[in-house]
């Protein structure tokens, strides 16, 4: 038995005008896993939701980490409202679907415009910060670039988690 790669094609395709990765059958197949893997009588309750998708959450970031959060049982029991239809107090595989689609993407759609912020502060602006800073001060082509280009990411680093900070209390 030999080693062999994964067909990673379905996770890696470009995304297509109107494709979102919640249509394809790669995320189908994650949410079928973890609504079997919890659910009871063909249904999951509040307590299950938050486990399957904690399960769903793990299976997606083992693929691309950084992409979902945990939710919260708050948020569940909020969602559980939201997508019983049939007002039975549980989801079906097919409302856990929906709900988990739906929470994939507003999750994953925050996480790519976070990426996207994230890469173009990484490569463009910390080392445009460190070299206009090494220009200007006296002595400065006198100290190393890479301590330069540290310096100005732990300066873009603290800043952001101040401002992080403040925007949770602000949303508490």
């Amino acid at each position: 038995m030999g080693f062999h790669f994964p067909d990673l094609r379905e996770l890696l395709a470009p995304p297509l005008p109107g494709r979102r990765f919640t249509d394809s059958k790669a995320f189908a197949k994650f949410v079928s896993a973890a609504f079997n893997k919890v659910a009871v009588g063909g249904v999951v309750d509040d307590f299950a939701l938050v486990v399957a998708m904690c399960e769903l959450h793990f299976k997606v970031r083992r693929r691309m980490p950084g992409v979902t959060r945990v939710p919260t049982r708050d948020a569940v029991r909020e969602v559980l409202a939201e997508f019983d239809t049939n007002r039975d107090g549980v989801l079906d595989e097919e409302e856990f679907k929906l709900f988990a689609q739906q929470w994939w993407n507003e999750a994953g759609a925050g996480w790519l415009y976070r990426a996207a912020i994230v890469s173009a502060v990484t490569c463009v602006a910390i080392p445009e910060l460190a070299a206009a800073a090494r220009r200007h001060t006296p002595g400065g082509g006198e100290v190393p670039k890479g301590l330069w280009v540290a310096a100005a990411g732990l300066l873009f680093k603290l800043a952001s988690t101040a401002i992080a900070a403040r925007m949770e209390r602000v949303d508490a």
